[in-house]
């Protein structure tokens, strides 16, 4: 599969070259506007724009921006939904010079304080939808001043002045969710966007006839991964907000608007494909991206169910400090070998490492380590925290261009040598003094008939030292937790069977639409009643009780 994916792909299509990478994201857009400027850049609900008008727009409020703040290589924040006003403010933002960040609208209050408080921007950008909390959080930041640029004109004449970008530059900062701590910045520059949109392009022959979502939430970095490869190649962009519109709507668009490129967290495509008929086919299709959280078994199998031949199931492994650095092509004949899919191969310029606990080079197939990352194309660092920079970053001996990340994920090689992704540095516990993964738990009761979803979260159990706690979705409301331990008992260890199982209605989410461990973590351990499920994860929740092993 490693070569024939190729033969799927469409062959019309321009290759990115090398040398956009000495330029910057506006240069490359500026070239992307001449060639196809009449053609639609943003498509949302029944407003258009052209790449000719979000040029206009964009420089229009980046001659505005630049009379407000005199200012450039400055933070920017921003506040919007998804929708063309938020893309005319990126592009914006960039062509002043300057470099944004994103605060989700919907985040508690004092977390967006604690954002903007470490951004210390002096503007914030905001669309009608957000104004009123802008304006709230600007009471307490006097000097910070609020620009909703819904209710300015920005296709009238604008004199933006040249200004010179590097590909050094910063683009935008991203902050992590911040759950288990402070908030933290990740620069990404120029450079970086370039070359994981060249990446893109190439690897998957991303072309200006290409229709493509841009569902995930405006705060990640995986929205900013959507984003830039498509209005950086002349393609139509249909943003789109499933916690806004639902995803029975989200369905209808893939069908109606003929998306050929569709980008989501495993879970996510798990709810859009139960929300379609059992005969439901996407003919329009050509590339199914899954990003955020492993593959398994079951979105492989619904994508082979679902999607044509001419479609490719694409998977990877990512971060925002490195942005996507493996993948590996799936198509509709492929044949699982286990549970998991495999993330597969190091992206061109980006050279993948496994480690030991002493920074040792693991190559032994089945052996894990620590995935870290070697490149010249790597995030800058963390905004204002130069300690944790130079723990995450290290700096290569061989080559002063180039840095290596150390990911905090654990996986290992198989003989074919691609990568397998095992879950956090975290997913490695001490149960009897030997070590396991968490991940292999998990991946097994995914194996196990009728389970859907699976989360196992160790605990401390006092006395008994370490045990795990499992979480599991099932099919149809099934709760035969007799059975599924039964089948579990043939797969592991008695040592890493879970002390205890919960069965839920459906697992709690981050806004993200990625699974919320933490808050599952919360109560590992000890049973969980119905009215702590409802107090948790919500009224529509159902919990089977808890049976110790």
């Amino acid at each position: 599969m490693k070569n024939s994916y190729r033969d799927i792909l469409p062959q019309h299509y321009a290759e990115f070259p090398g040398s956009d990478l000495n330029g910057s994201i506006v240069d490359r857009f500026r070239k992307i506007v001449a060639q196809h400027g009449a053609r639609v850049a943003i498509q949302h609900n029944d407003e258009s724009i052209t790449y000719a008008l979000l040029d206009l727009a964009s420089s229009a409020l980046a001659a505005l921006l630049l009379t407000r703040i005199s200012l450039s290589r400055a933070p920017v924040a921003m506040m919007y939904k998804h929708g063309p006003s938020y893309n005319i403010a990126q592009f914006a933002v960039l062509k002043s010079g300057n470099f944004y960040a994103n605060i989700d609208c919907e985040l508690k209050l004092e977390r967006q304080l604690l954002i903007l408080g470490d951004l210390d921007a002096r503007i914030i950008l905001c669309d009608d939808a957000c104004a009123a909390k802008a304006g709230l959080l600007a009471q307490a930041f006097p000097d910070l001043l609020v620009v909703n640029t819904e209710s300015v004109d920005l296709f009238g004449p604008g004199n933006l002045p040249e200004i010179s970008i590097t590909p050094q530059d910063y683009a935008y900062i991203v902050y992590t969710s911040g759950s288990t701590g402070p908030p933290q910045g990740v620069i990404v520059s120029h450079a970086s966007v370039l070359h994981f949109t060249r990446n893109h392009t190439n690897y998957m022959h991303l072309h200006s006839d290409d229709r493509a979502t841009q569902i995930c939430p405006l705060w990640t970095g995986a929205s900013a991964a959507e984003i830039f490869p498509v209005l950086l190649n002349g393609a139509s962009l249909f943003p789109y907000s499933v916690n806004t519109h639902g995803l029975q709507q989200l369905t209808n668009l893939l069908t109606t608007e003929r998306i050929t490129m569709f980008t989501a967290v495993p879970i996510l495509f798990r709810m859009t494909m139960q929300a379609i008929g059992e005969d439901k086919k996407f003919a329009d299709m050509r590339m199914l991206r899954l990003a955020g959280d492993r593959t398994t078994r079951a979105e492989v199998a619904l994508f082979q169910k679902h999607f044509t031949k001419k479609c490719l199931l694409r998977v990877g492994l990512g971060a925002s400090e490195a942005l996507m650095f493996a993948h590996f092509f799936i198509d509709t004949e492929y044949q699982m070998a286990g549970e998991i899919a495999p993330v597969g191969y190091a992206l061109e310029d980006m050279e993948l490492l496994l480690l030991d606990d002493d920074w040792n080079e693991i190559k032994t197939a089945g052996e894990y380590g620590e995935i870290a990352v070697r490149s010249k194309y790597l995030s800058v660092g963390y905004w204002k925290n130069p300690a944790l920079t130079q723990e995450r970053f290290l700096t290569d001996g061989l080559d002063h261009e180039k840095k290596i990340y150390l990911s905090r994920d654990i996986g290992y090689r198989d003989a074919q040598g691609r990568l397998h992704h095992a879950g956090r540095i975290d997913a490695r516990v001490k149960i009897y003094g030997k070590m396991y993964l968490v991940t292999d738990v998990e991946a097994a009761l995914l194996g196990i008939n009728h389970i859907k979803e699976a989360v196992v979260i160790p605990f401390d159990s006092g006395a008994r030292g370490t045990e795990l706690a499992a979480y599991i979705v099932t099919e149809n409301g099934y709760c035969d937790l007799a059975a599924i331990r039964q089948q579990l008992a043939a797969k592991v260890a008695a040592e890493i069977r879970p002390r205890t199982i919960t069965i839920l209605d459906a697992m709690p989410l981050h806004t993200n639409n990625k699974i919320n461990r933490l808050q599952l973590k919360d109560y590992a351990g000890p049973s969980l009643s119905q009215e702590q499920a409802v107090s948790q994860f919500g009224p529509q929740l159902r919990v089977v009780p808890q049976v110790p092993h």
